[in-house]
């Protein structure tokens, strides 16, 4: 799988076991995102990262369903809305041990970047229930 990716610590294959072959999980961009999260029913501000899901199968993308909505006791269907509304499904930075990359960055790209940029924090809103009137 070429791309972008994060490797499972310890926590996170306790979190999802089986789940991605060798702990390897696919995501958007090696940079995190800050984010509100729904925590076995407390909402909480986490640092994550963007699990892409255009790289999963349809059962893995089931079995994060239904490990987030166990977690958090909420109705599978429920998460699954949250998860399409995004585009993406969120991972904590706290399950990722190592990040890497197999797409090649330009000369040119990497000399655009700053350190402004990179310490940027994107704010987004993943809590599962938002905008559908449950609380």
């Amino acid at each position: 799988m070429a791309g972008t990716y994060g490797i499972l610590n310890e926590q996170g294959q306790k979190s999802y076991p089986g789940i991605f072959s060798k702990g390897r999980v696919p995501l958007q961009s090696i940079f995190m995102t800050e984010s509100l999260l729904c925590d076995q029913g407390k909402e909480i501000t986490s640092e994550i990262y963007r699990i892409a899901v255009d790289k999963l199968s349809l059962e893995q993308i089931e079995a994060i369903i239904a490990i987030v909505a166990k977690s958090n006791n909420l109705s599978t269907r429920l998460v699954r809305l949250s998860f399409d509304q995004l585009g993406f499904i969120p991972i904590k930075t706290c399950f990722i041990a190592t990040l890497g990359t197999d797409q090649l960055i330009s000369q040119d790209d990497i000399e655009n970047i700053n350190d402004e940029d990179l310490s940027k924090l994107e704010i987004i809103d993943t809590d599962p229930t938002n905008g559908l009137g449950i609380k």
